[in-house]
């Protein structure tokens, strides 16, 4: 029962979002509790007891780390950081188990956050019904956003009455994603799935097409996802953070990702990060490197010892394939090598007089990061890391871009009709990103109009879902791409 299948739009939403809209005040805590374990129940079946026991073993673990002090307090939440990744670990990487349970990386970060945020005292140890509330909540366990406890927990202990602007807020958000979703994602599978299975058969401008179908299907099939997420959530008055903001804006790789899944990134930050760069041990490695070297020198070296773990761990949370831990070393190169680079480019345009913020020196920056962005989500996508090469060294072969010729195209199972609304729906969601750079809100916009107005669009929101979604013959049912990591 994913969020974009039938099952979960047409009947379980619905319903779970009218028992608890109709709920008294003091039950919708418990509507939202059944709903939670029902859901979990119905998409991971025997494995929801792994999921349980992890809600469980957290709440225990915060009453173990909270009332203990000096290394008994240390020594409890180590053992239970260890045993939660022990757990993601026996699941995704040794495989152990012929199944993982539903959204184990995500829920592990989670609980994860609960351990540390206690640990650190800025959070109390929660009640058992809190912890599942926390781990649970059903619109976000599949694939995000990676929540911490102080961005949902309280509106999920006290939760506030449903307005009339959430529930049409939320379902709005519910069919955009909806849109991007069925309409390209899905539409863009077919393409990408044999360019990526058959690509020793491909070279020359085939393979940065690929390059670029893959990128465009993995940002429509999460962003996509996320918006279906974050609207289920308004429909109970719960705002989720946002986990995309306009990514392929970015002027550099480190922009790119504080855009891109922006709570995993977060807690990256939050709990690897920062804990780093501000440890005893690497203040005084700064403090002696800056005397020795200077504070440049100082600063890429505190950079590369706090970045590099980073990276390497959103390499292998990803999953347990060595393209996957390339791909996190990729960024990092990326990043560090923009650091390093940033007091040549300083005195670039100290030199040449050129305005840095100058249109043209914007626009080349943005399209010099998506070229980045794309050769990395190739080397993600590919078969292994000698597939990735493989393709690389193919684009080199032969390259001719009369080769997208139409004829061509519709060797991958699609008509013109179908890459016509590929194009039509990417032009759409990326005019509407950048409207949303420039701070346009469609639900403030909406709310200033006629109510025949609003209306209209809305039966032109359905519309474009029912008319232009990839569903009935000639197509396949595609599961959501986040929700296998």
């Amino acid at each position: 029962m994913e969020y974009n299948k039938p099952l979960y739009l047409c009947a379980f939403l619905p319903m779970a979002a009218l028992f608890y809209h109709y709920a008294p005040q003091k039950r919708k805590r418990i509507v939202l509790l059944l709903a939670d374990l029902i859901f979990y129940t119905l998409l991971a079946g025997k494995l929801t007891a792994v999921f349980l026991l992890t809600c469980l073993f957290t709440w225990w673990m915060e009453r173990r780390i909270g009332s203990a002090s000096g290394r008994g307090k240390t020594a409890w939440f180590l053992a239970g950081i260890i045993v939660l990744f022990g757990t993601l670990f026996a699941f995704r990487f040794l495989r152990l188990f012929p199944k993982s349970p539903t959204g184990i990386s995500y829920y592990t970060l989670m609980a994860a956050a609960c351990l540390i945020e206690v640990f650190w005292g800025r959070l109390s140890p929660m009640g058992l019904c809190d912890t599942f509330l926390f781990l649970a909540f059903f619109p976000q366990v599949l694939q995000g956003p990676i929540v911490r406890p102080q961005d949902t927990l309280e509106q999920m202990k006290n939760p506030s009455a449903v307005r009339r602007s959430d529930i049409r807020a939320g379902l709005l958000r519910i069919l955009w994603g909806l849109f991007k979703k069925l309409a390209i994602a899905d539409r863009l599978n077919m393409v990408v799935g044999m360019l990526f299975r058959e690509y020793t058969n491909y070279h020359g401008a085939w393979i940065p097409f690929a390059a670029v179908c893959c990128t465009l299907q993995l940002y429509m099939d999460f962003s996509g996802m996320i918006d279906v997420t974050i609207g289920s959530a308004q429909l109970f008055g719960i705002t989720l953070p946002e986990n995309f903001r306009q990514p392929f804006l970015s002027e550099d790789a480190g922009e790119f990702w504080r855009r891109w899944h922006i709570t995993l990134g977060v807690w990256l930050k939050t709990y690897v990060y920062y804990p780093i760069v501000t440890s005893k041990r690497v203040l005084r490695l700064m403090k002696s490197a800056k005397k020795k070297h200077g504070k440049y020198a100082a600063q890429l070296l505190v950079s590369f010892l706090a970045l590099t773990p980073v990276w390497l761990f959103n390499g292998v949370w990803h999953g347990p394939h060595l393209n996957y831990i390339l791909y996190g070393v990729y960024y990092l190169v990326m990043i560090l090598l923009n650091e390093a680079l940033k007091p040549a480019k300083t005195a670039f345009y100290r030199r040449t007089g050129f305005r840095r913020e100058g249109a043209f020196f914007k626009v080349f920056r943005i399209v010099r990061t998506l070229i980045i962005v794309v050769t990395g989500e190739l080397f993600f996508r590919a078969k292994g890391t000698r597939a990735g090469l493989f393709m690389i060294a193919q684009t080199f072969r032969d390259f001719d871009l009369s080769e997208l010729t139409l004829t061509n195209l519709h060797t991958f199972g699609l008509d013109t009709a179908d890459y016509a609304v590929i194009l039509f729906g990417t032009i759409l969601v990326f005019a509407y990103d950048l409207m949303r750079e420039h701070g346009f809100d469609v639900n403030t916009w909406l709310s200033g109009k006629k109510r025949a107005v609003r209306w209209a669009l809305y039966y032109a929101a359905v519309a474009l879902v029912l008319v232009f979604g990839a569903y009935g013959t000639g197509y396949l049912a595609v599961d959501m791409i986040y929700a296998n990591f």
